[in-house]
């Protein structure tokens, strides 16, 4: 590789770091200034095209990207058992590997509303933070070399993260189930309304929680 060819008093993998990461910065500044955050403002779609986007996007009764933030979305996250379920996931998940790309497509498919769905991500980063202050601590110097606090955390860490997959499916599960309890009162002869009544909310921020016609991914 013509990085380990450099000649410097520094060492050869700092350039690494150094030539890599400026390659990921200019190419982040490039995609923050030319990529569109909605369909409606993609400079590449024509008005046809960014009309069939957008109705794409409704169809996942999520909607689409909302810069302002609803404190109401903010109580819901903090009173939502998903928050915390992701919250202990991480930490779990953390302390003995990185998995919290794993968590971020659960919040991705399965929370609903800008202001909520932020926050959730903002505690998944937060759980995947402290897992990863907590793991290195438990490898002790004297313990070398079988580490025995490390191994005892890793099969901690493994444990809760099983468990609390397990909790988070039987959640999201009996909601669904709930809410098609519910939606069989109406009868099979509403649920194309009520189907246009999901996507319809999907597009005004709300989150899963208000949507009665929302299911979860599972």
């Amino acid at each position: 590789m013509l990085i380990g060819h450099i000649t410097s008093s520094q060492p050869a993998w700092i350039y690494i770091f150094l030539i890599f990461g400026a390659i990921s910065l200019a190419w982040g500044i490039l995609f923050l200034a030319f990529m569109p955050d909605l369909p409606s403002t993609a400079r590449f779609l024509n008005e046809r095209e960014r009309i069939v986007a957008v109705e794409r996007v409704a169809t996942n009764r999520q909607g689409v990207k909302n810069h302002h933030f609803k404190a109401y979305q903010m109580w819901q996250c903090l009173r939502d058992p998903k928050t915390w379920i992701l919250f202990v996931m991480s930490i779990g998940a953390q302390i003995p590997s990185a998995a919290h790309y794993s968590f971020m497509s659960i919040v991705s498919g399965n929370v609903a509303g800008y202001t909520k769905k932020q926050l959730t991500g903002a505690f998944v980063y937060v759980g995947c933070y402290i897992g990863n202050i907590i793991g290195p601590q438990t490898f002790i110097e004297t313990e070398a070399p079988f580490y025995t606090s490390a191994y005892i955390a890793i099969l901690i860490g493994y444990s809760v993260e099983t468990l609390m997959v397990i909790v988070l499916y039987l959640y999201m599960w009996s909601v669904n189930r709930k809410r098609d309890r519910e939606a069989a009162v109406y009868g099979s002869g509403l649920s194309a309304e009520r189907e246009k009544e999901a996507i319809e909310r999907g597009m005004q921020d709300v989150t899963e929680l208000d949507k009665k016609g929302f299911r979860y991914v599972l």
